[in-house]
């Protein structure tokens, strides 16, 4: 066997032993190392686990956030009104004084005399004003009215005559003014409204003008009466002065009602009623 042989082999043999011893060593290395795991994780109280402790304090009631109060904020709707009572105005004295005397109104014939009826602090109900006549003087604006009735004469007490007037005041002369052009409306309108309402025939005249107060007219409504050989007459006239209106109506259940122009009792009756409102 040549020199580099046995130099070869002996190079081998000493690799072998290190490697043997480093595989030894390595073992028990790692044995050891396996005792300290399992000491670790064994729950031996002795050793400390690695994992920090949660330092998060739980809070306590006093601690927690208070619950704020709610504010309480008023809503924008406004609160239902207690509705007030309905004010009725009276008249003032002074407006009935106003009224005609039964001694001032125009008779239906010269030896006609009226007698004072019933005078009230409000516009006569029952029938209406006129047939005419739409609305009450306080619908249209009237802040006050008065009205008074006549009887016939005692002579003729059983006379199917009556006769009333009222008298009513406005805001203010304007108004007033207005009111009559609305008087003067209605009658325009009157009789094609009265023929589609009615199956009576009626008749409607036209307006006149009465020189009285600051504006007057007058007209005659008539329709079939009582009986066949009647007519239902309704002598309607008005008259202004300054916010002042008084409205006079003449009723008659007779045969005929002929009067001039302009001459009808409730005609004749605006030029004293025109000085009674001043």
């Amino acid at each position: 066997m040549t020199r580099r042989t046995q130099v070869r082999r002996r190079a081998r043999s000493r690799a072998a032993r290190v490697g043997l011893a480093a595989l030894v060593l390595g073992g028990s290395l790692s044995a050891c190392l396996g005792q300290d795991d399992t000491r670790a994780t064994s729950g031996d109280p002795t050793v400390e686990s690695s994992a920090p402790e949660s330092t998060e304090a739980t809070p306590t009631p006093s601690s927690a956030t208070p619950t704020p109060t709610p504010t309480v904020t008023p809503t924008s709707a406004s609160p239902t009104p207690t509705p007030s009572p309905t004010r009725t105005v009276t008249p003032s004295p002074a407006l009935t004084t106003r009224l005609l005397p039964a001694g001032s109104m125009a008779g239906l014939n010269a030896q006609w005399r009226w007698r004072d009826g019933e005078t009230l602090t409000a516009e006569p109900t029952t029938g209406g004003i006129a047939d005419c006549v739409r609305f009450s003087l306080a619908a249209i604006g009237a802040r006050e009215a008065v009205s008074r009735s006549y009887a016939p004469p005692a002579s003729a007490a059983d006379a199917p005559a009556s006769a009333f007037e009222i008298v009513a005041r406005f805001p203010d002369e304007q108004t007033a003014m207005r009111v009559m052009d609305v008087l003067r409306s209605w009658r325009s309108s009157c009789q094609r409204r009265l023929d589609n309402v009615s199956d009576k025939p009626h008749r409607v005249s036209e307006a006149e003008t009465i020189t009285a107060g600051d504006d007057a007219f007058a007209y005659l409504h008539s329709t079939p009466g009582s009986t066949k050989d009647t007519t239902q007459f309704e002598d309607v006239a008005q008259v202004r002065r300054g916010a002042l209106v008084a409205l006079v109506v003449v009723r008659l259940d007779e045969q005929d009602y002929n009067y001039p122009a302009k001459r009808s009792p409730a005609a004749r009756s605006l030029a004293p009623a025109a000085a009674r409102l001043g």
